[in-house]
């Protein structure tokens, strides 16, 4: 399928086609999308290469510890839930401690449900994968706590 033509691009026009492109597979892929994962913000858990098995999820269906793929300007980048509520979702990187990004339901594009690297093929039902998730959610948790016990101590 070709996407666009040759007429000339105005500014910033070859970007909204392209996403609108990305979002659209992500859509139209009959309930399941393959992406690859870049970067090192989630590693070890996830690592530059892995490739990354996305299906649509309801609002309602998303839980603490899922790891999504959303939308922000013209990326569609992947990181673990830490909190929800009615309004949107509290996201971080499993690797980078400091990040932090806020998204509505309009913005959620998918869970990955699965990881295949090279060979191994690895699914959110699978007890590594949910350990894992537990390990990073109590990490939080500790780290939260040493934080409210450090206020503590100064007041």
């Amino acid at each position: 399928m070709k996407i666009g033509n040759n007429s000339p691009k105005r500014a910033g026009q070859g970007d909204s086609v392209t996403k609108a492109a990305k979002e659209l597979y992500l859509v139209d892929s009959a309930g399941r999308a393959r992406i690859e994962f870049h970067g090192p913000t989630m590693e070890p858990f996830l690592q530059d290469g892995d490739q990354l098995t996305l299906r649509p999820v309801a609002w309602g269906e998303i839980r603490v510890g899922d790891i999504i793929t959303y939308r922000f300007e013209d990326k569609m980048p992947t990181c673990r839930i830490a909190r929800k509520s009615a309004r949107g979702i509290l996201l971080k990187a499993d690797n980078w401690p400091l990040y932090r990004a806020e998204v509505g339901p309009e913005d959620v594009l998918g869970v990955v449900t699965q990881r295949r690297r090279g060979t191994q093929l690895l699914s959110n039902d699978d007890w590594q994968w949910r350990f894992y998730s537990a390990l990073i959610i109590w990490k939080w948790q500790v780290q939260r706590l040493k934080q409210r016990l450090r206020q503590l101590a100064g007041q």
